[in-house]
Order: C-alpha cells, then structure tokens, then sequence
C-alpha cells in the first residue's frame, strides 16, 4: 500500500534547449536522439560581459534568457534588469503551469498553494554594478512567485545541489498530502547568464571535456553543462478527478535519503545509500518494481558516478524480481547537458512525456554499453532507440536525481488516468481571446490556430478553456466556430492582423427592460442572465419595472404587469449613469429594444438582442460584442447555458510581450584616439572607427593591421573630402598606412573644390542611371521572372508590433524618393518618376512549419517597375510558436543595392523604435535625392575615366574559356545555387600579413589566389575578373538609398608562367587601377569593347570575386527585439561563377559561390572552390614558385 495519496500533475510548463515551452517538439527531440550541446553563441557570450575569443564549455543553452514581460508583473524595466533572470524564468513557468491546468491565474490569488522550487545558484550578479538583494537571493525564488501571484501556502526554496528540484518535487507532494495546502507549485530552473569556462574550476573529472553526457556509454567521459528546467502544478489525485482537471502523470510517491558515511568521500556516489532509497521509494509508492518499464536516471556519463548507478539499480530490481532486461533505462542529460540543481525537473519532465506518449527514449550519443555495467544479469535495458511501450497495466517510470552533497531522490510516476474524449456538439461556439496587449492577443490566437490544426478534437475544450480557464484582460476578441477548421480560419485572422482588435476598459453592465415588451420578455430575459450577464444593475421602464420586481423576488410572476408608462425623464436617468460611471464606464444591455434603450444611447454604448437573427446566433452577437466593449461575463454560465463546450484541458498560451530586460554595462566610447595627438590625428581616428568598427585606435595603427582594405578606398575618401575638404589618392593609403602619417599626409594638402551633385527640391524626373538601365533591361526580357530581385530576411527574438513596422516603413519611403520611384519607357528613353503618395507594401501572413518556402516565394515573386515603388516587406509569424515571427524585405534591383539595404534595416530599426516610444527619429535627412545623383550622373564628363578604360581593355579577350559540364545555351540563363565558402582565420591573418608586406591587401591575395586558379582552370594569359564597388564617390551619396553599385573589370597578365609573387605585383596593380577609375559605368566599358554580341554569357566579365565587411553580421534591434540573420540561399547567380567572402565572427571569412546551374555541377563547384583556397595557401610558403606547379606535392 503507499504511504501517501496519489497527486495529480495537472500543469506543466517548461523551458528547455531545442524544445522550448513545446511537450511534443520535446518528445521529437528525444526521439531524434538530438544533442543540443553547442558552442556559446556571439551573443551570449556578450550578454555575459565575456570576451569573445575566451574559451567557454559548450552547453546546451536557451534561446532569449534575457527577455521578460516585466509590465505583466508590475515591475519596471529597471527592477526586472536587475533581478536574477532565473527568477524572472520561475515567474513566467508558474503562470505558464497554471494556465495548463485550464485554470486563470486569478482562480490562485488567495489560495493555499505551496510554491517549493529546487534552489538554483545564480551568477548575474556579477554583472551588476548595484543590485537589489532579493533580485539575486536563491532563497527568494520561491518567495518571488508566492508574493506576486497572491499564493498564500508554504514556500520555501530546496537546496540538495544536483537533486533540489526533485526534492522540492516530493516535499510539495508531502505537503498536499498532510493538507497544508491545497495545490502546489513546485520544480526548478538553472540559467548560465555568464556561460562557464571550458574548464570549469574545481570541476575537473566532472565535466565532460567534449561538453556531451554520454550516459552509460563506454565512451563516457564526464557531463555535459544546460540550462533550463521546468514547473509543476500539482494537486491530489482524488481531487483533481472530482474537479474536472487536466491530468498529465500521477506521482505514486517517492523517497529521499543520504549517503551518510558509506561513500569513499562527501561528494562520492553511494551503491548502498542508493540501492535503499530505491527500495523507500517503491515501497512509498505501493508498487512491485516488476510494473516498472523505465527509470529516467541521474546518469551524468560520469566513470564512477554511472556504474554506481547502474549497480545500485540492478540490486534493487533483483531483491523484488528475477526478471531481466525489462525496464529501459536512459537519461535526459545525454540531449541537453546536466542543468545542476534543475536536473530532476528536466529527468521528471521526460518521464511525463514518456508515460503520455507510451514511448522510451534511448539516451543521445549511447552506443555501447560502459564494460563496467553487467547488463546480462540485471532488469535494466539500454536501447540504442526509441521503443514503444505496450502492455498490461499502467505505464510507470522511476526518476532519480543524486546530489553532490549526498542527499538522493527518487519518484514513481504512473500515466494518467483514461479519459474519454468529448464527443462534438456541432453548435457555434463563442471562443473569447484576450490578452495584456495587442501583440500578446495575435500571437496567442496564433499559438491556438496551430494547437487546434494539430488537434482539431480539441476544439469544444479549447472553447472552454478560453471561456473559463484564462483571465480576460483589456485586449479583446471573439471568434464564433462550430468546428475547427471555422476556428483556425477565425484564429488565423486574428493572427495576421485582419481582423481588428481594440481594448476597452472593465464595464459596468447596465440590464435595461424597456416598457415596450415582447411575448415571452421574462424568458427572454432570463436567458440573457442565464448566458453569464449579470443582473447586479437593472433598469426598468414601466412593464420593465414589473420586471425587475420578478427577477428580484419582489413581485408575482402571475401578476399583470402596467399597460401604461410614466414617461422617462432624462435628467434622474443621466443623474443614474453619472453614479455609475465612477465605478466604471457603463455599457447597457436590453433584451428588446424600446423608449428606455432610445434615452439610454445618448448616455452610453446599447447593445440590444437582435429578433431578426435565429435565438442562439442572437445571444451569441450579443455576447461577443458585450465582451468586446469590455463587460464582464459569467463565463461558467455561459457555457452551462450555451451548451457544446468541452472540459478543462491542456491548451497552449503565448500571453507574454516579452522585451530585454539586461543590464547594460559601459559600452565603449566610439571614434576615441587612445593617445594624445593632433586635431587631424583625432578626426582621422573617428574616421578609421567608424569604418574599420572598432572603438579605439592609436597614433601608431597601421590601417591594414586594423583589417582595413584597399575596397573601404571610396568610404574613406569621402569621409576625408568631408572632415578635411581635400582629396586623398589611392595610393596615399599604401604609402601613408599609419594614422599618424596619414593625418599628416592630410594636413600637407591643399584644400580643393570638387564639383558633385546638387539637391533640387522641385525635381520629380530625371533620366535612368546606367544601372537601372541595365536592371530594367534584364527585367523587361523575363518580365516573369524575380531574378533581379534583392532580399534580406531576419529570425525576430520576439513580437513586433506589425502595425509600427508598416508606419516605420511608409515613413522612410517618404524620406527616400527612389522607394516610390517608377520606370517609364517613352520615346526610346527610360526615364524615373517620383510619386508623391507611394508607400511601403507591407503584408503580414502565418506559417506552419518551415517557412523557408514562404521567403523563397516572395522574394521571387516579380516587381513591374512601371508602377512606383519596386519595394514590400513581409512579417511572417509561426502558428507553432507566436513568439516566433521572421521579416523580410524585398526591393528591385533598378532601385538598391547591398549597401541601400543596410541602409534602409538601420532606419526601419531607429524608425521603428521611434514609433514605439512616440518620438523622433535620431535620423539625418539626406543631403540629395537619386533623381539629383542620377541627373548629375547624365551630365558629368567621364573623358579621364573613359580613356584609362579604353587603354586598358584594349584588345582584351571577352569571354572567359571556363569548362563547364553543360555547353551554352542561346540565351544567358541566370538561375543559379550557391555553396559555402569557409576561410579558416589561420590562413586569413597569414594571407593579410603576407600581402601587407607586398605592398597589397588581404583581398588583394585572394584576387590572386583567384587569378591563379582561373589561370590554370582555363590555361589563359590574359583575362578579365569583375571586382564590385559600391559607387558613391561622394559623401552625400552615402545615406542615399538606390543602386550604385558598379563593376569594375580586373585584367590579369598570366603570361610567362609568373610565380605567386610576379603574380600577385601584376594583380595589385591592376586592381588600384581599376579602383582609381570606378567611376566609369561597366555598361560603357561593354560597349566600347562591343562584348554584347553573344547573348548566352554575361558582357565583358563573366566571374567576379568580392570581398564585404561584416557589416551584414551587424546586429540591429526593433526596440528591443533582435534580428538575426537568415539565409535564404537565392536561385540566381548573375555571373557564371563568383565568390561573395566576408568576415567571420572568427576571424577567417565567410561566404558563397554562385554559379549557373545551366553551366555546373555542384561537384565541379566543390572541386574549384577547394583549387582556389589550396592555391591561397600555397602561395603562403611557396610565393616564388609557377603558379601552375602550386598544388603539385613539393619534394
């Protein structure tokens, strides 16, 4: 018999690696095998005031542990910042818990409900400069949660070490069943604000030194390090089945003991000490091991800690029964790492997973077993996958969880009891949604959409548990349904923001009985009250007064009512709601209209039960729009009177708005000359900062070593004609690359004018760049097609508002008059128009699943550059997940460039921002418009430019002999697929240092490196290579949004068989050449050396190589939600090969090859990607040697 009742868990909410708040993405994970254990991201890594080059363990971590609701808990941003984000975690897991249970939180504010959480040891303090003592204190996270949601049972705080959180499990158990309280909260959570070193000090033979637990594996080395964990809303069993609840396993019992003195040391593990708790526990839980099918372990993976497990397991198995090899053993740390004190929470959690689903989970990385375990002999069984679990009696599983300081633990927990679904009704159902805010409400009708696609039976408890099971707060709608396919079309709308929402304030409801009364008034009535509309006000007007005496007992229902009627007078009726008002604002309620609801309008909202509509649809109008303006139902009623609603049940919320809540440490002042200097000295080191994106620089930096390159050549002219008004060459970089000399290089100059182009307020027309020609030109040939289409995309760390995007987005079309700019083809000319009134396409749509097909569609689909405004912008937000939203933006090549586009994300996040906070914008109008740049464009002279060229490409050969696996077509076909390119951060820093001693720059070497390869690929002497440019050759160009972007042709001499060195000497100076000249548009260069004549390649250059910054990696925030990067590998490629590099977070360089999927095989590609990098290498150590002999083995 057990020693104690069985209790229920009747709400769950976690938070784990990989899984998040999601039971069934845990359950896929666990299936999966998964390890989450990964290296500490960029971000991270800063939120935890480390470096970013320091060594860290890997760890299986969270995705956003710095965001917090901090307004739904009445706390100020500041309080929040400030306070240990683990108890920030436990705050939002219990509402969570709660809410699972099918239960609102207000149902709690008073009661008896323990809260007993495992202590978590916490390390944010140390980021802080000040801090509030109970923000920090492990023993306050219990009490945090009971102050906050009013819960008035026991809370205490556990600390076992590695076993608090199961502890704390069995003592709420303890407290329910000696009636201390009457529900209980309990479990725990470990946060690693300031990620842990690889080494871990004190904790060598512990921690793994590959970061994974491979439990009971021989290949087992230490534990692995997580964070996470998870709540529990426990109640009686006998309880929670009388009162409807929700049950997701039963706590049979359990026991806990210490090792005492029969381990080798205080934090040794004890067989002995272990093998008694098992016995305690099963005898606890009044069972016979035999019934048991799994034992979820502590199973850390470590060489003494496993096999003392695995003994004390077996000796307790074999003193009840002789069967063997029936019970699976696993553990969740092989998935997500040791979470320290939340362990047990994350080893429990599972097991409610596994006796719900009726599937064991083999543990991730295990393969063989450890030589140690006598697995032949004993009850234990370890699964290379996941096994299903059939057979007689209920599903029961053991939990353990072993502290460092000795204490063990272990639990029995049994599936839950069956419960027969409900049958379907097929009435409409009214399904209210309401949350704190707007975003919450969209995201939570989101969350409810996809629940119910999964679930589409759960659609009369999802109703219920919206009625009676959630707060109703000040957003509200209301869906009307009779099944799930009306719901999530209904939830969808919500989602996507079609269908509007508003807040009201807390109503009054005002019950009015005009005189004018219809046959069958009391029923009608009646049922108004019935549906959950409260009688507490009534108002009455002659036989409506008859009325109000029967509802209030005062009068004979068999009684006659008046025929006649006072008449109404206005002011004692105005002087009635003036009294009600201040309680509220009054919102009136008749069951038929009349002279009272008449007067009545003119004093507030009246709402009146339409006769033309059928009985039920009447009601539930009426309902719907009484809850919109915001009165208050008797939910419980409604749904006994309206019938078809289902049971209290498990539905998933997103009723959070979470933002950052951090603390912010000093950040560095930025453009800081770090030693005394000269006023040019300092003005030119604010320059090199902001370029090079670094905060501080010396007198003495060299502007290569710094990462500088000969392609920042134009920014950094610009940035001198600004500050200074004289012109710098571009040689003066190579010959001055010390700050200090180049500031005085500057000062020895003398100032002169430079003519550019002037803004003309009144100009609306200008003729098409030599760009957008050719844009518009390759458009017009496929005008289907969204090749020329340039798109960026971003995973969103949480909710935007969709509306202050939209009006972020209009604002910045209205600063930039090429976001509204048409092409017009008229008399042979192209010219751009500007429309006044144009804006921003801005759409908002859900996804299920991978939404990877959603971006690729829009960012194809085709603009008609006829019509203004070749730019849209897509929210796309996860039905799965609502806190889940990406964004993408697309604009037409005609009208941006890579450069515009990071322009245009760095307004949308300041405009966005300023939206929010309603004040202006910290942005710069631009100086021009593109119509200026555009007219200037057609008017300058380009004689010095168009001679170089001239000279340069004379008698160069145009088409490049590379060999592809497919011959031509007759037309150039443009789709392409890119490959990853990886540049290890070795070879970068030696090519960078290499080339700087050559008087050239690491894109310098990767350009040779490039020739040699293409040199030897096609056997040429003599060809061209395409280097981008960005094309704004004066400063006011800079914040000016449209394509500038140019292409520069490099011509390589590989005659003479040169070595490495020749060739890098002949490439260096080819390419300051061409940057010298970049003014000069490529379309001229086409033409002059007449290289349009074959349609089936690209003109002039058909590969090019370029080299960004990391600029693109550049973080940017809506407010406070971060965008991440995607990539969405685009089908197109432009040339026939080319390589885009930028810097990696690293040090080395990231990037991709595009190429003609018309051309090339991928394997090909890989082939030649793996040529070039090699000969990058060997022309480190082997610079004098022919290129053609590079990759040959040396002797």
């Amino acid at each position: 018999m057990p020693s104690s009742p069985p209790i229920a868990i009747v709400g769950v909410a976690a938070a784990l690696p990989g899984a998040g708040d999601d039971l069934a993405a845990l359950a896929e994970l666990l299936d999966a095998r998964r390890d989450l254990v990964a290296p500490v991201p960029a971000n991270r890594r800063a939120d935890g005031g480390l470096d970013q080059a320091a060594a860290l363990a890997e760890c299986a971590l969270l995705d956003r542990i710095d965001e917090f609701d901090h307004a739904f808990f009445g706390l100020s941003a500041r309080e929040a910042g400030e306070m240990d984000p683990q108890q920030r975690l436990l705050l939002s897991l219990s509402c969570k818990a709660i809410w699972d249970s099918g239960h609102p939180l207000a149902a709690f504010a008073g009661t008896r409900t323990a809260v007993v959480f495992g202590a978590a040891s916490e390390n944010y303090s140390t980021l802080l400069e000040t801090g509030m003592v109970t923000g920090s204190l492990p023993a306050a996270q219990a009490g945090r949660v009971a102050h906050t949601l009013d819960l008035r049972g026991p809370a205490m705080t556990v600390d076992t070490a590695c076993s608090s959180a199961l502890a704390a499990v069995l003592e709420a158990c303890r407290r329910l069943a000696t009636g201390e309280a009457d529900w209980a909260l309990t479990g725990g959570v470990r946060l690693l604000p300031v990620p842990p070193a690889a080494t871990p000090p004190g904790a060598e033979g512990i921690v793994s030194p590959t970061g994974r637990s491979r439990s009971f594996d021989a290949a087992a080395d230490g534990t692995g390090l997580g964070e996470g964990g998870a709540v529990f809303l426990l109640k009686p069993l006998v309880r929670a089945e009388a009162d409807g609840d929700p049950v997701h396993a039963v706590i049979l019992g359990g026991a806990t003991n210490h090792d005492g003195g029969r381990s080798n040391g205080f934090a040794a593990p004890s067989t002995e000490a272990q093998e008694e708790l098992l016995l305690d526990a099963w005898r606890a839980a009044g069972i016979n091991p035999g019934s048991l099918g799994l034992v979820e372990a502590h199973g850390t993976g470590t060489r003494l800690g496993d096999p003392i497990e695995f003994q004390a397991l077996s000796a307790a198995f074999a003193r009840r029964t002789e069967r063997t090899g029936f019970c699976v053993l696993g553990s969740v740390k092989s998935n997500i790492g040791h979470l320290d004190s939340a362990a047990g929470a994350a080893g429990l959690l599972k097991a409610v997973v596994s006796v719900g689903t009726g599937a064991r989970y083999a543990s991730a990385h295990f393969v063989t077993p450890n030589p140690l375990l006598d697995t032949e002999n004993s009850a234990l069984r370890l699964p290379t996958g996941t096994e299903s679990w059939t057979g007689p009696g209920p599903r029961r599983a053991g939990v353990s969880a072993f502290g460092l300081i000795g204490t063990n633990v272990h639990l029995v927990v049994e599936q839950p009891p069956p419960r027969e679904p409900e049958p379907s009704s097929g009435l409409p159902l009214l399904v209210p949604v309401s949350a704190r805010s707007e975003g919450a409400l969209r995201r939570h009708a989101a969350r409810l959409a996809a629940h119910l696609r999964r679930n589409p039976e759960a659609m009369a408890d999802v109703a219920m548990v919206q009625a009676v099971g959630r707060d109703h707060e000040p957003w509200r709608a209301t869906i009307l349904a009779a099944d799930a396919g009306e719901a999530v079309a209904a939830l969808d709308k919500l989602a996507d923001g079609t269908q509007p929402v508003a807040t009201a304030p807390e109503a009054v409801p005002v019950v009015l009985l005009p005189h004018e009364t219809p046959p069958g008034a009391e029923r009608l009535i009646r049922t108004l009250l019935d549906a959950g509309v409260s009688d507490r006000v009534l108002i009455g007007h002659g036989a409506g007064n008859h009325l109000v005496d029967i509802l209030r007992g005062e009068a004979d229902p068999s009684a006659t009512p008046p025929t006649e009627a006072t008449p109404l007078d206005p002011t004692r009726l105005a002087a009635a709601f003036g009294s009600l008002a201040q309680q509220g604002t009054p919102v009136c309620v008749a069951p038929w209209p009349g002279a009272l609801t008449n007067l009545a309008s003119d004093l507030a909202p009246v709402h009146v039960l339409d006769a033309a509509l059928p009985p039920r649809e009447a009601l539930l109008d009426l309902l719907a729009a009484l809850y919109r303006a915001g009165v208050p139902l008797d939910w419980a009623r409604s749904a006994a009177a309206l019938g078809g609603y289902g049971r209290r049940a498990s539905v998933p919320t997103a009723l959070f708005e979470p933002i950052r809540c951090w603390v912010t440490g000093p950040q560095p002042e930025q453009g800081v000359l770090a030693d005394e200097g000269t006023r040019s000295e300092r003005v030119l080191a604010a320059i090199w900062c902001e370029l090079l994106g670094t905060p501080t620089v010396n007198r003495e930096d060299d502007f290569f070593e710094l990462g500088g390159d000969s392609l920042m050549q134009t920014q950094l002219d610009n940035a001198v004609e600004r500050e200074f008004g004289v012109t710098v060459e571009l040689t003066d970089i190579f010959d001055y690359p010390r700050l200090c000399d180049l500031a005085a290089h500057i000062d020895s100059l003398t100032p002169r004018e430079r003519t550019g182009p002037r803004h003309d307020p009144a100009r609306t027309t200008a003729p098409a760049t030599h760009s957008q020609r050719r844009m518009w030109l390759l458009q017009q040939l496929d005008p289907k097609s969204g090749l020329y289409n340039v798109s960026t995309a971003f995973e969103l760390s949480g909710p935007v508002d969709a509306r202050a995007v939209h009006r972020a987005l209009d604002t910045i079309a209205a600063r930039h008059a090429i976001l509204r700019t048409q092409l017009i083809h008229e008399d042979g000319e192209l010219t751009q128009r500007v429309d006044p009134s144009a804006g921003f396409e801005f759409a908002v749509r859900s996804f299920d699943g991978d939404p990877t097909t959603d971006l690729r569609d829009h960012a194809a689909e085709p603009f008609d550059l006829a019509e203004p405004g070749a730019a849209r912008a897509l929210l796309l937000r996860d039905c799965a997940d609502p806190a889940h939203s990406l964004l993408q933006l697309v604009l037409h090549h005609a009208i941006c460039d890579e450069w515009s586009m990071n322009l245009l994300l760095d307004e949308l996040a300041a405009e966005y921002t300023a939206q929010l906070r309603q004040v202006p914008a910290a942005i710069t109008e631009p100086a021009l418009q593109f119509t200026d740049w555009a007219a200037w464009e057609h008017e300058r002279g380009t004689d010095d430019d168009a001679d170089y060229w001239r000279t340069r490409l004379a008698g160069v050969p145009v088409d490049l002999p590379l060999p592809t696996d497919f011959p031509y077509g007759a037309r150039q076909d443009d789709h392409g697929a890119w490959l990853p390119v990886d540049v290890p951060a070795e070879l970068v820093a030696r090519a960078r240092e290499e080339a700087r001693k050559a008087g050239g720059t690491l894109f310098t070497w990767l350009l040779t490196a490039y020739a040699a390869w293409l040199a030897r690929l096609t056997q040429s002497e003599d060809f061209l290579i395409g280097v981008p440019v960005a094309g704004r050759q004066h400063a006011s160009a800079e914040r000016l949004l449209g394509c500038f972007v140019n292409t520069v042709p490099v011509r390589v001499d590989a005659t003479g068989d040169p070595g490495f060195a020749t060739l890098f000497e002949r490439v260096r100076d080819s390419l300051n050449g061409a940057l010298a000249h970049q003014a000069y548009p490529f379309d001229l260069m086409v033409d002059n050396t007449g290289a349009t004549r074959d349609a089936a390649r690209p003109p002039l250059v058909q590969t090019l190589l370029s080299l960004q910054g990391d600029r693109n990696n550049a973080e940017r925030l809506l407010d406070e939600v971060r965008l991440r990067p995607l990539r969405v590998d685009a089908e197109i490629s432009w040339f026939d090969l080319s390589a885009v590099l930028w810097d990696a977070p690293d040090g080395g360089l990231g990037g991709v090859v595009a190429y003609r999927t018309a051309l090339f095989e991928p394997d090909s590609i890989k082939g030649f990607l793996r040529d070039w990098l090699a000969l990058a290498a060997a022309g480190l150590d082997r610079q004098d040697e022919s290129i053609h002999t590079l990759l040959e083995e040396p002797w």
